[in-house]
């Protein structure tokens, strides 16, 4: 009964890190996609601020759940591989710490910003590139370790019954990022994946059952 409970939970955490992922890909699009204003311009308005923080706030949120998530996974995976199994648990360890600290570094301009500063300074330009810089570096990072994981979640359930969307999903997350990445666009893998989650959380439940 614990071994369900402790899936169950799992299941809800990767429908809640997915949903969260697409949130967070939402505020980013509106805030910094095609047809956007400048960064700076954005930053000068309450609403725009508020793009930011949204995606901080849903990003975090996300990020957590998928670790609380991988733990109830492990077990699972450990069934059928116990080393990926622990390089899934290990790779969402080290993803998370990197997230939150490019995203706690995204927010400063935000709270710069709220203070009072003027957006359109030279430094304040200097401090938006830095934390841009930043966050494009832990991003990169964070995608291809989420993408890594998810083909090594993949391959490891790809002759699980029950699993062969998951399985095939997971494999094709992993193209999916190579592409992105390619196109200068792997910030959009958040997209896919979260959705990704959302099927990996329900097929969790019903292996529950």
């Amino acid at each position: 009964m614990g071994r369900v409970k402790g899936r169950l939970f799992g299941a809800l955490a990767f429908v809640v890190s997915g949903v969260a992922f697409v949130v967070a890909l939402g505020f980013l699009y509106a805030a910094e996609g095609p047809g956007s204003p400048d960064i700076l311009s954005t930053l000068s308005s309450p609403s725009g601020r508020g793009l930011f923080a949204g995606a901080v706030a849903a990003g975090i949120i996300a990020v957590l759940a998928y670790v609380a998530a991988t733990v109830p996974l492990y077990f699972l995976l450990r069934e059928l591989n116990e080393v990926a199994a622990l390089e899934v648990l290990v790779i969402a360890a080290v993803v998370a710490p990197i997230m939150v600290s490019f995203l706690a570094f995204q927010y400063i301009p935000v709270a710069v910003a709220q203070e009072g500063f003027a957006v359109h300074d030279t430094g304040f330009r200097q401090l938006v590139v830095t934390a841009h810089a930043f966050a494009d570096v832990g991003g990169w990072t964070t995608i291809a370790m989420l993408a890594a994981s998810s083909v090594v979640i993949g391959i490891v359930v790809r002759k699980k019954a029950g699993w062969r969307w998951i399985s095939l999903g997971s494999l094709a997350l992993g193209g999916i990022a190579v592409i992105l990445f390619a196109l200068s666009a792997s910030y959009l893998f958040l997209g896919p994946f979260g959705l990704w989650e959302v099927a990996l959380g329900a097929t969790l439940a019903r292996a529950t059952a």
